[in-house]
């Protein structure tokens, strides 16, 4: 959607596509020209993108005083119909093939001017008008000043009407003098014999020939890079398809589906019969509604947001998340929007659809990181609004100080020109926006999203970087860490017995216990019945081995419990007292184990680390980062993850308003959550890094939302090796930035001076202008081939 509504202060958001900014002295023009209207709360436009996104009061206008805002400004405007779109807008290439075409023969006779002259010393203009006639010269520059220049000279008399400058009035100016100059002198020498003539007018016809074709040329290879900064935005937009298998749950849907057959294909009016009798039909994504039954076959991309309830299959989601592998799925499994189903076929039930699937939250906010403004960019955008008028002063002054001291105005003209053309307003304009498209798109392709660029300053400055425990370095789910049993009681019968006990319970516990036996190959050796749950205490049942028909002979009386429970209960535990107290010190959940009222054994449960976790904390303790590690849990659980991760901060027994507190006390900190108990905390920090979980449920997606919004940066999937990554990519992300308006500043601060001293002449300086926005996007388009570097132990590449 081209308008939205802001969640906050009732503002309307408004996407615009802008055309005929060449420089960023355009960009600014058109930021001005908004900010002016009382309806506008902000706007922020982006060279790179040629996109404004503009926020409107609730009482303002509406898109139509907009466009004619950005019109009278002297460019044009038109909301962005579909929100996924990158196209930009440019002028016809036909007018470059011309300028080219008309341009070569002056190239070619420069050519051959600067061999004669290294071989026989020959020169003068004459040497030009010898190899291309001067009336020829008239016919070809002509044809490139006036016809493939057009839109340069349109774009120079709008912004000269709006009562500024830009690069177009820069080019206009220098290159019209040159051609001006030109017609001039060979008009002065008409009638003159034609050895005379050889020998007499001094014509820069190549001057502004060239230059135009150079400006083309440059804008055109502009063009080409800023494509290629989009590459990312593109490949998320192409990951949702257009349509999707449908099935028809209900006889009504089956009759509403048929009396819609002439609203659709022949390829949707077949349908296809499942195996409940009724139907499916093939509709477009946005007619889905959430809670669809979505039917994907193997190898298409899935629509929606959901969950498996029928199926098997392996599921790429490299584009979305980054996870270099298909994962595994099954019944019960989540799957998002994009991601391709390579093997069986499923059945997905739609939770989340269109605008509210996580792959379009993705779009949205890669595309809005990439149209906001690095603090350094306030520093340019001073420079630029100035940046015309003091080349035009410049240019006049280099004319009058040639003219009066030298006393050759021809050639103070033609060092004014080269002033004119060497500026390089583009190049500055592009600098951070073009390194911000290609660093967050990279990012985006790694799993890693960044939405508030304002952080990728403070990537360099982190000194710390806070984890959450539950969820973030742990699984966030129980296992069974150790099993101990009595010397004379077989250890394998004992957890069989527990299994079976716990088979129809949810409690975290139980859960890991019939996983432990899975484990174990134990499962199923034993049946229970008469089974009780006794809240904060634990379970107990009769059990009995699962081959045994007579359920009331050889049953067992099983408890599983906690120790207090037992000891109420009359059971001995002091065989296991030393155990137990170890287990207990160490963080440990304990669960006892009895049969018959007599102890067996014990089980030791704990929060299983992530297989990355230690592999992450070693990452950052190489770099030289501290690391802390902030839980609401116990002292003793909290104490050992610390210590099987070797970190040495550590804060227990936190509220989520406790966490903020302890996160504004550390300077440059960044925070990894992945909870909502973390969103406060994530709002402290610098650096806010939340990560997300592809099993996400509906109250987790929630939650998810709500740590999104707290966040600076999202890690797409569970993985801990992209909190390192996040912070290299905006460190490389920020010095590409840096690199950029060096390169550009550079260009004008070395090239100024020359034109205006006369060490320059406008052809190449024109060449010059046109490179210097290629060199800067294409520096940035190093970016691109960013990935996630796996680090050794001390942090260094292998």
């Amino acid at each position: 959607m081209s308008i939205e509504s802001s969640s906050h202060n009732s503002l309307t958001s408004i996407d615009l596509a802008v055309s005929g900014m060449t420089c960023a002295a355009c960009a600014g023009r058109v930021e001005k020209a908004l900010q002016k209207l009382p309806a506008v709360h902000s706007a922020q436009v982006n060279l790179a993108t040629e996109r404004a996104t503009v926020q409107l009061r609730e009482s303002g206008g509406g898109a139509a005083s907009i466009i004619s805002a950005i019109e009278r400004a002297g460019y044009g405007a038109k909301l962005v119909q579909n929100e996924h779109s990158i196209d930009t807008l440019h002028a016809a290439d036909w007018r470059l093939w011309l300028a080219a075409i008309c341009a070569l023969p002056f190239l070619a006779a420069m050519f051959v001017h600067v061999v004669n002259v290294y071989r026989v010393g020959e020169t003068g203009a004459s040497s030009m008008n010898h190899w291309l006639a001067p009336l020829w010269q008239v016919v070809l520059a002509s044809m490139v000043q006036f016809i493939a220049a057009a839109p340069i000279y349109t774009a120079a008399y709008k912004a000269i009407r709006a009562g500024s400058g830009n690069m177009d009035v820069l080019v206009v100016i220098g290159t019209s003098a040159a051609w001006l100059l030109s017609v001039i002198n060979l008009w002065l020498s008409y009638g003159a014999t034609t050895a005379a003539l050889q020998q007499g007018p001094a014509l820069y016809f190549e001057s502004s020939a060239l230059v135009i074709a150079f400006v083309l040329f440059g804008r055109w290879l502009e063009r080409r890079a800023r494509r290629r900064t989009l590459d990312a935005l593109a490949e998320l937009a192409a990951l949702r398809p257009d349509s999707a298998t449908r099935r028809l749950t209900s006889a009504r849907d089956m009759q509403s589906d048929q009396s819609s057959h002439s609203e659709h294909d022949a390829h949707n009016e077949a349908g296809v019969q499942n195996e409940q009798g009724f139907g499916s039909e093939r509709v477009p994504v946005s007619e889905l509604k959430v809670g669809d039954l979505i039917e994907v076959a193997p190898g298409e991309r899935i629509a929606v947001d959901g969950v498996i309830v029928q199926g098997q299959s392996s599921i790429d989601q490299a584009l979305l998340t980054g996870e270099p592998l298909p994962l595994d799925c099954g019944v019960g499994d989540s799957v998002a929007t994009g991601a391709i189903n390579r093997d069986g076929v499923l059945l997905v039930k739609a939770r989340a659809v269109g605008q509210s699937t996580l792959l379009a939250g993705v779009i949205r906010a890669v595309a809005q990181a990439q149209t906001k403004k690095a603090p350094i960019q306030a520093l340019v955008d001073r420079v630029t609004s100035v940046f015309v008028p003091l080349v035009l002063l410049l240019a006049i002054a280099t004319l009058l100080g040639w003219g009066i001291v030298a006393q050759n105005w021809s050639l103070a003209l033609l060092n004014a020109i080269a002033v004119l053309v060497i500026a390089c307003p583009c190049a500055l304009g592009l600098a951070t926006p073009a390194a911000l498209m290609a660093g967050t798109g990279a990012a985006a392709r790694a799993g890693i999203l960044i939405k508030d660029v304002s952080v990728l300053g403070l990537a360099r400055r982190v000194q710390t970087v806070a984890f959450d425990k539950t969820g973030t370095l742990t699984l966030g789910q129980a296992s069974v860490e150790a099993f101990v049993a009595l010397a004379d009681v077989d250890e394998r019968r004992a957890v069989a017995l527990s299994a079976a006990l716990l088979a129809a319970s949810e409690h975290p516990l139980a859960a890991a216990v019939r996983q432990y036996a899975q484990q174990l190959n134990l499962s199923g050796m034993f049946t229970a019945h008469d089974t009780r749950a006794h809240p904060g205490q634990g379970f107990s049942g009769q059990v009995r081995l699962a081959t045994d028909v007579n359920a009331a002979t050889g049953a067992l009386e099983v408890l599983i419990g906690n120790r207090t429970w037992f000891e109420q209960s009359g059971i001995d535990v002091k065989p296991l007292n030393t155990t137990l107290q170890a287990w207990s010190s160490q963080g440990h959940t304990v669960s006892l184990l009895a049969v018959n009222r007599q102890l067996l054994g014990a089980f030791a449960f704990g929060d299983t680390l992530k297989p990355n976790a230690a592999q992450c904390i070693e990452q950052l303790h190489g770099r030289g980062l501290q690391t802390l590690l902030l839980s609401g849990d116990q002292q003793a659980v909290v104490q050992r993850v610390a210590k099987q991760l070797n970190m040495g901060n550590v804060r227990a027994e936190q509220l989520p308003a406790d966490k903020a507190r302890v996160i504004a006390q550390w300077p440059n900190v960044a925070m990894v959550g992945d909870g909502i108990n973390d969103a406060a905390a994530l709002a402290q920090a610098d650096i806010g890094i939340a990560m997300l979980h592809a099993d996400a449920g509906d109250n987790a997606r929630r939650g998810a939302d709500l740590v999104m919004a707290s966040a600076d940066i999202t890690l797409m999937r569970s993985d801990l090796t992209l909190v390192p990554a996040a912070l290299d990519i905006a460190i490389a992300t920020e010095r590409k930035i840096r690199q950029n308006l060096f390169w550009a500043f550079a260009y004008n601060v070395v090239g100024l001076p020359l034109a205006a001293f006369g060490k320059l002449d406008p052809v190449w300086a024109g060449l010059a202008m046109a490179l210097s926005s290629v060199c800067v996007v294409s520096n940035s388009l190093w970016l691109s081939r960013w990935r996630p570097t796996p680090l050794d132990v001390k942090g260094h590449k292998p």
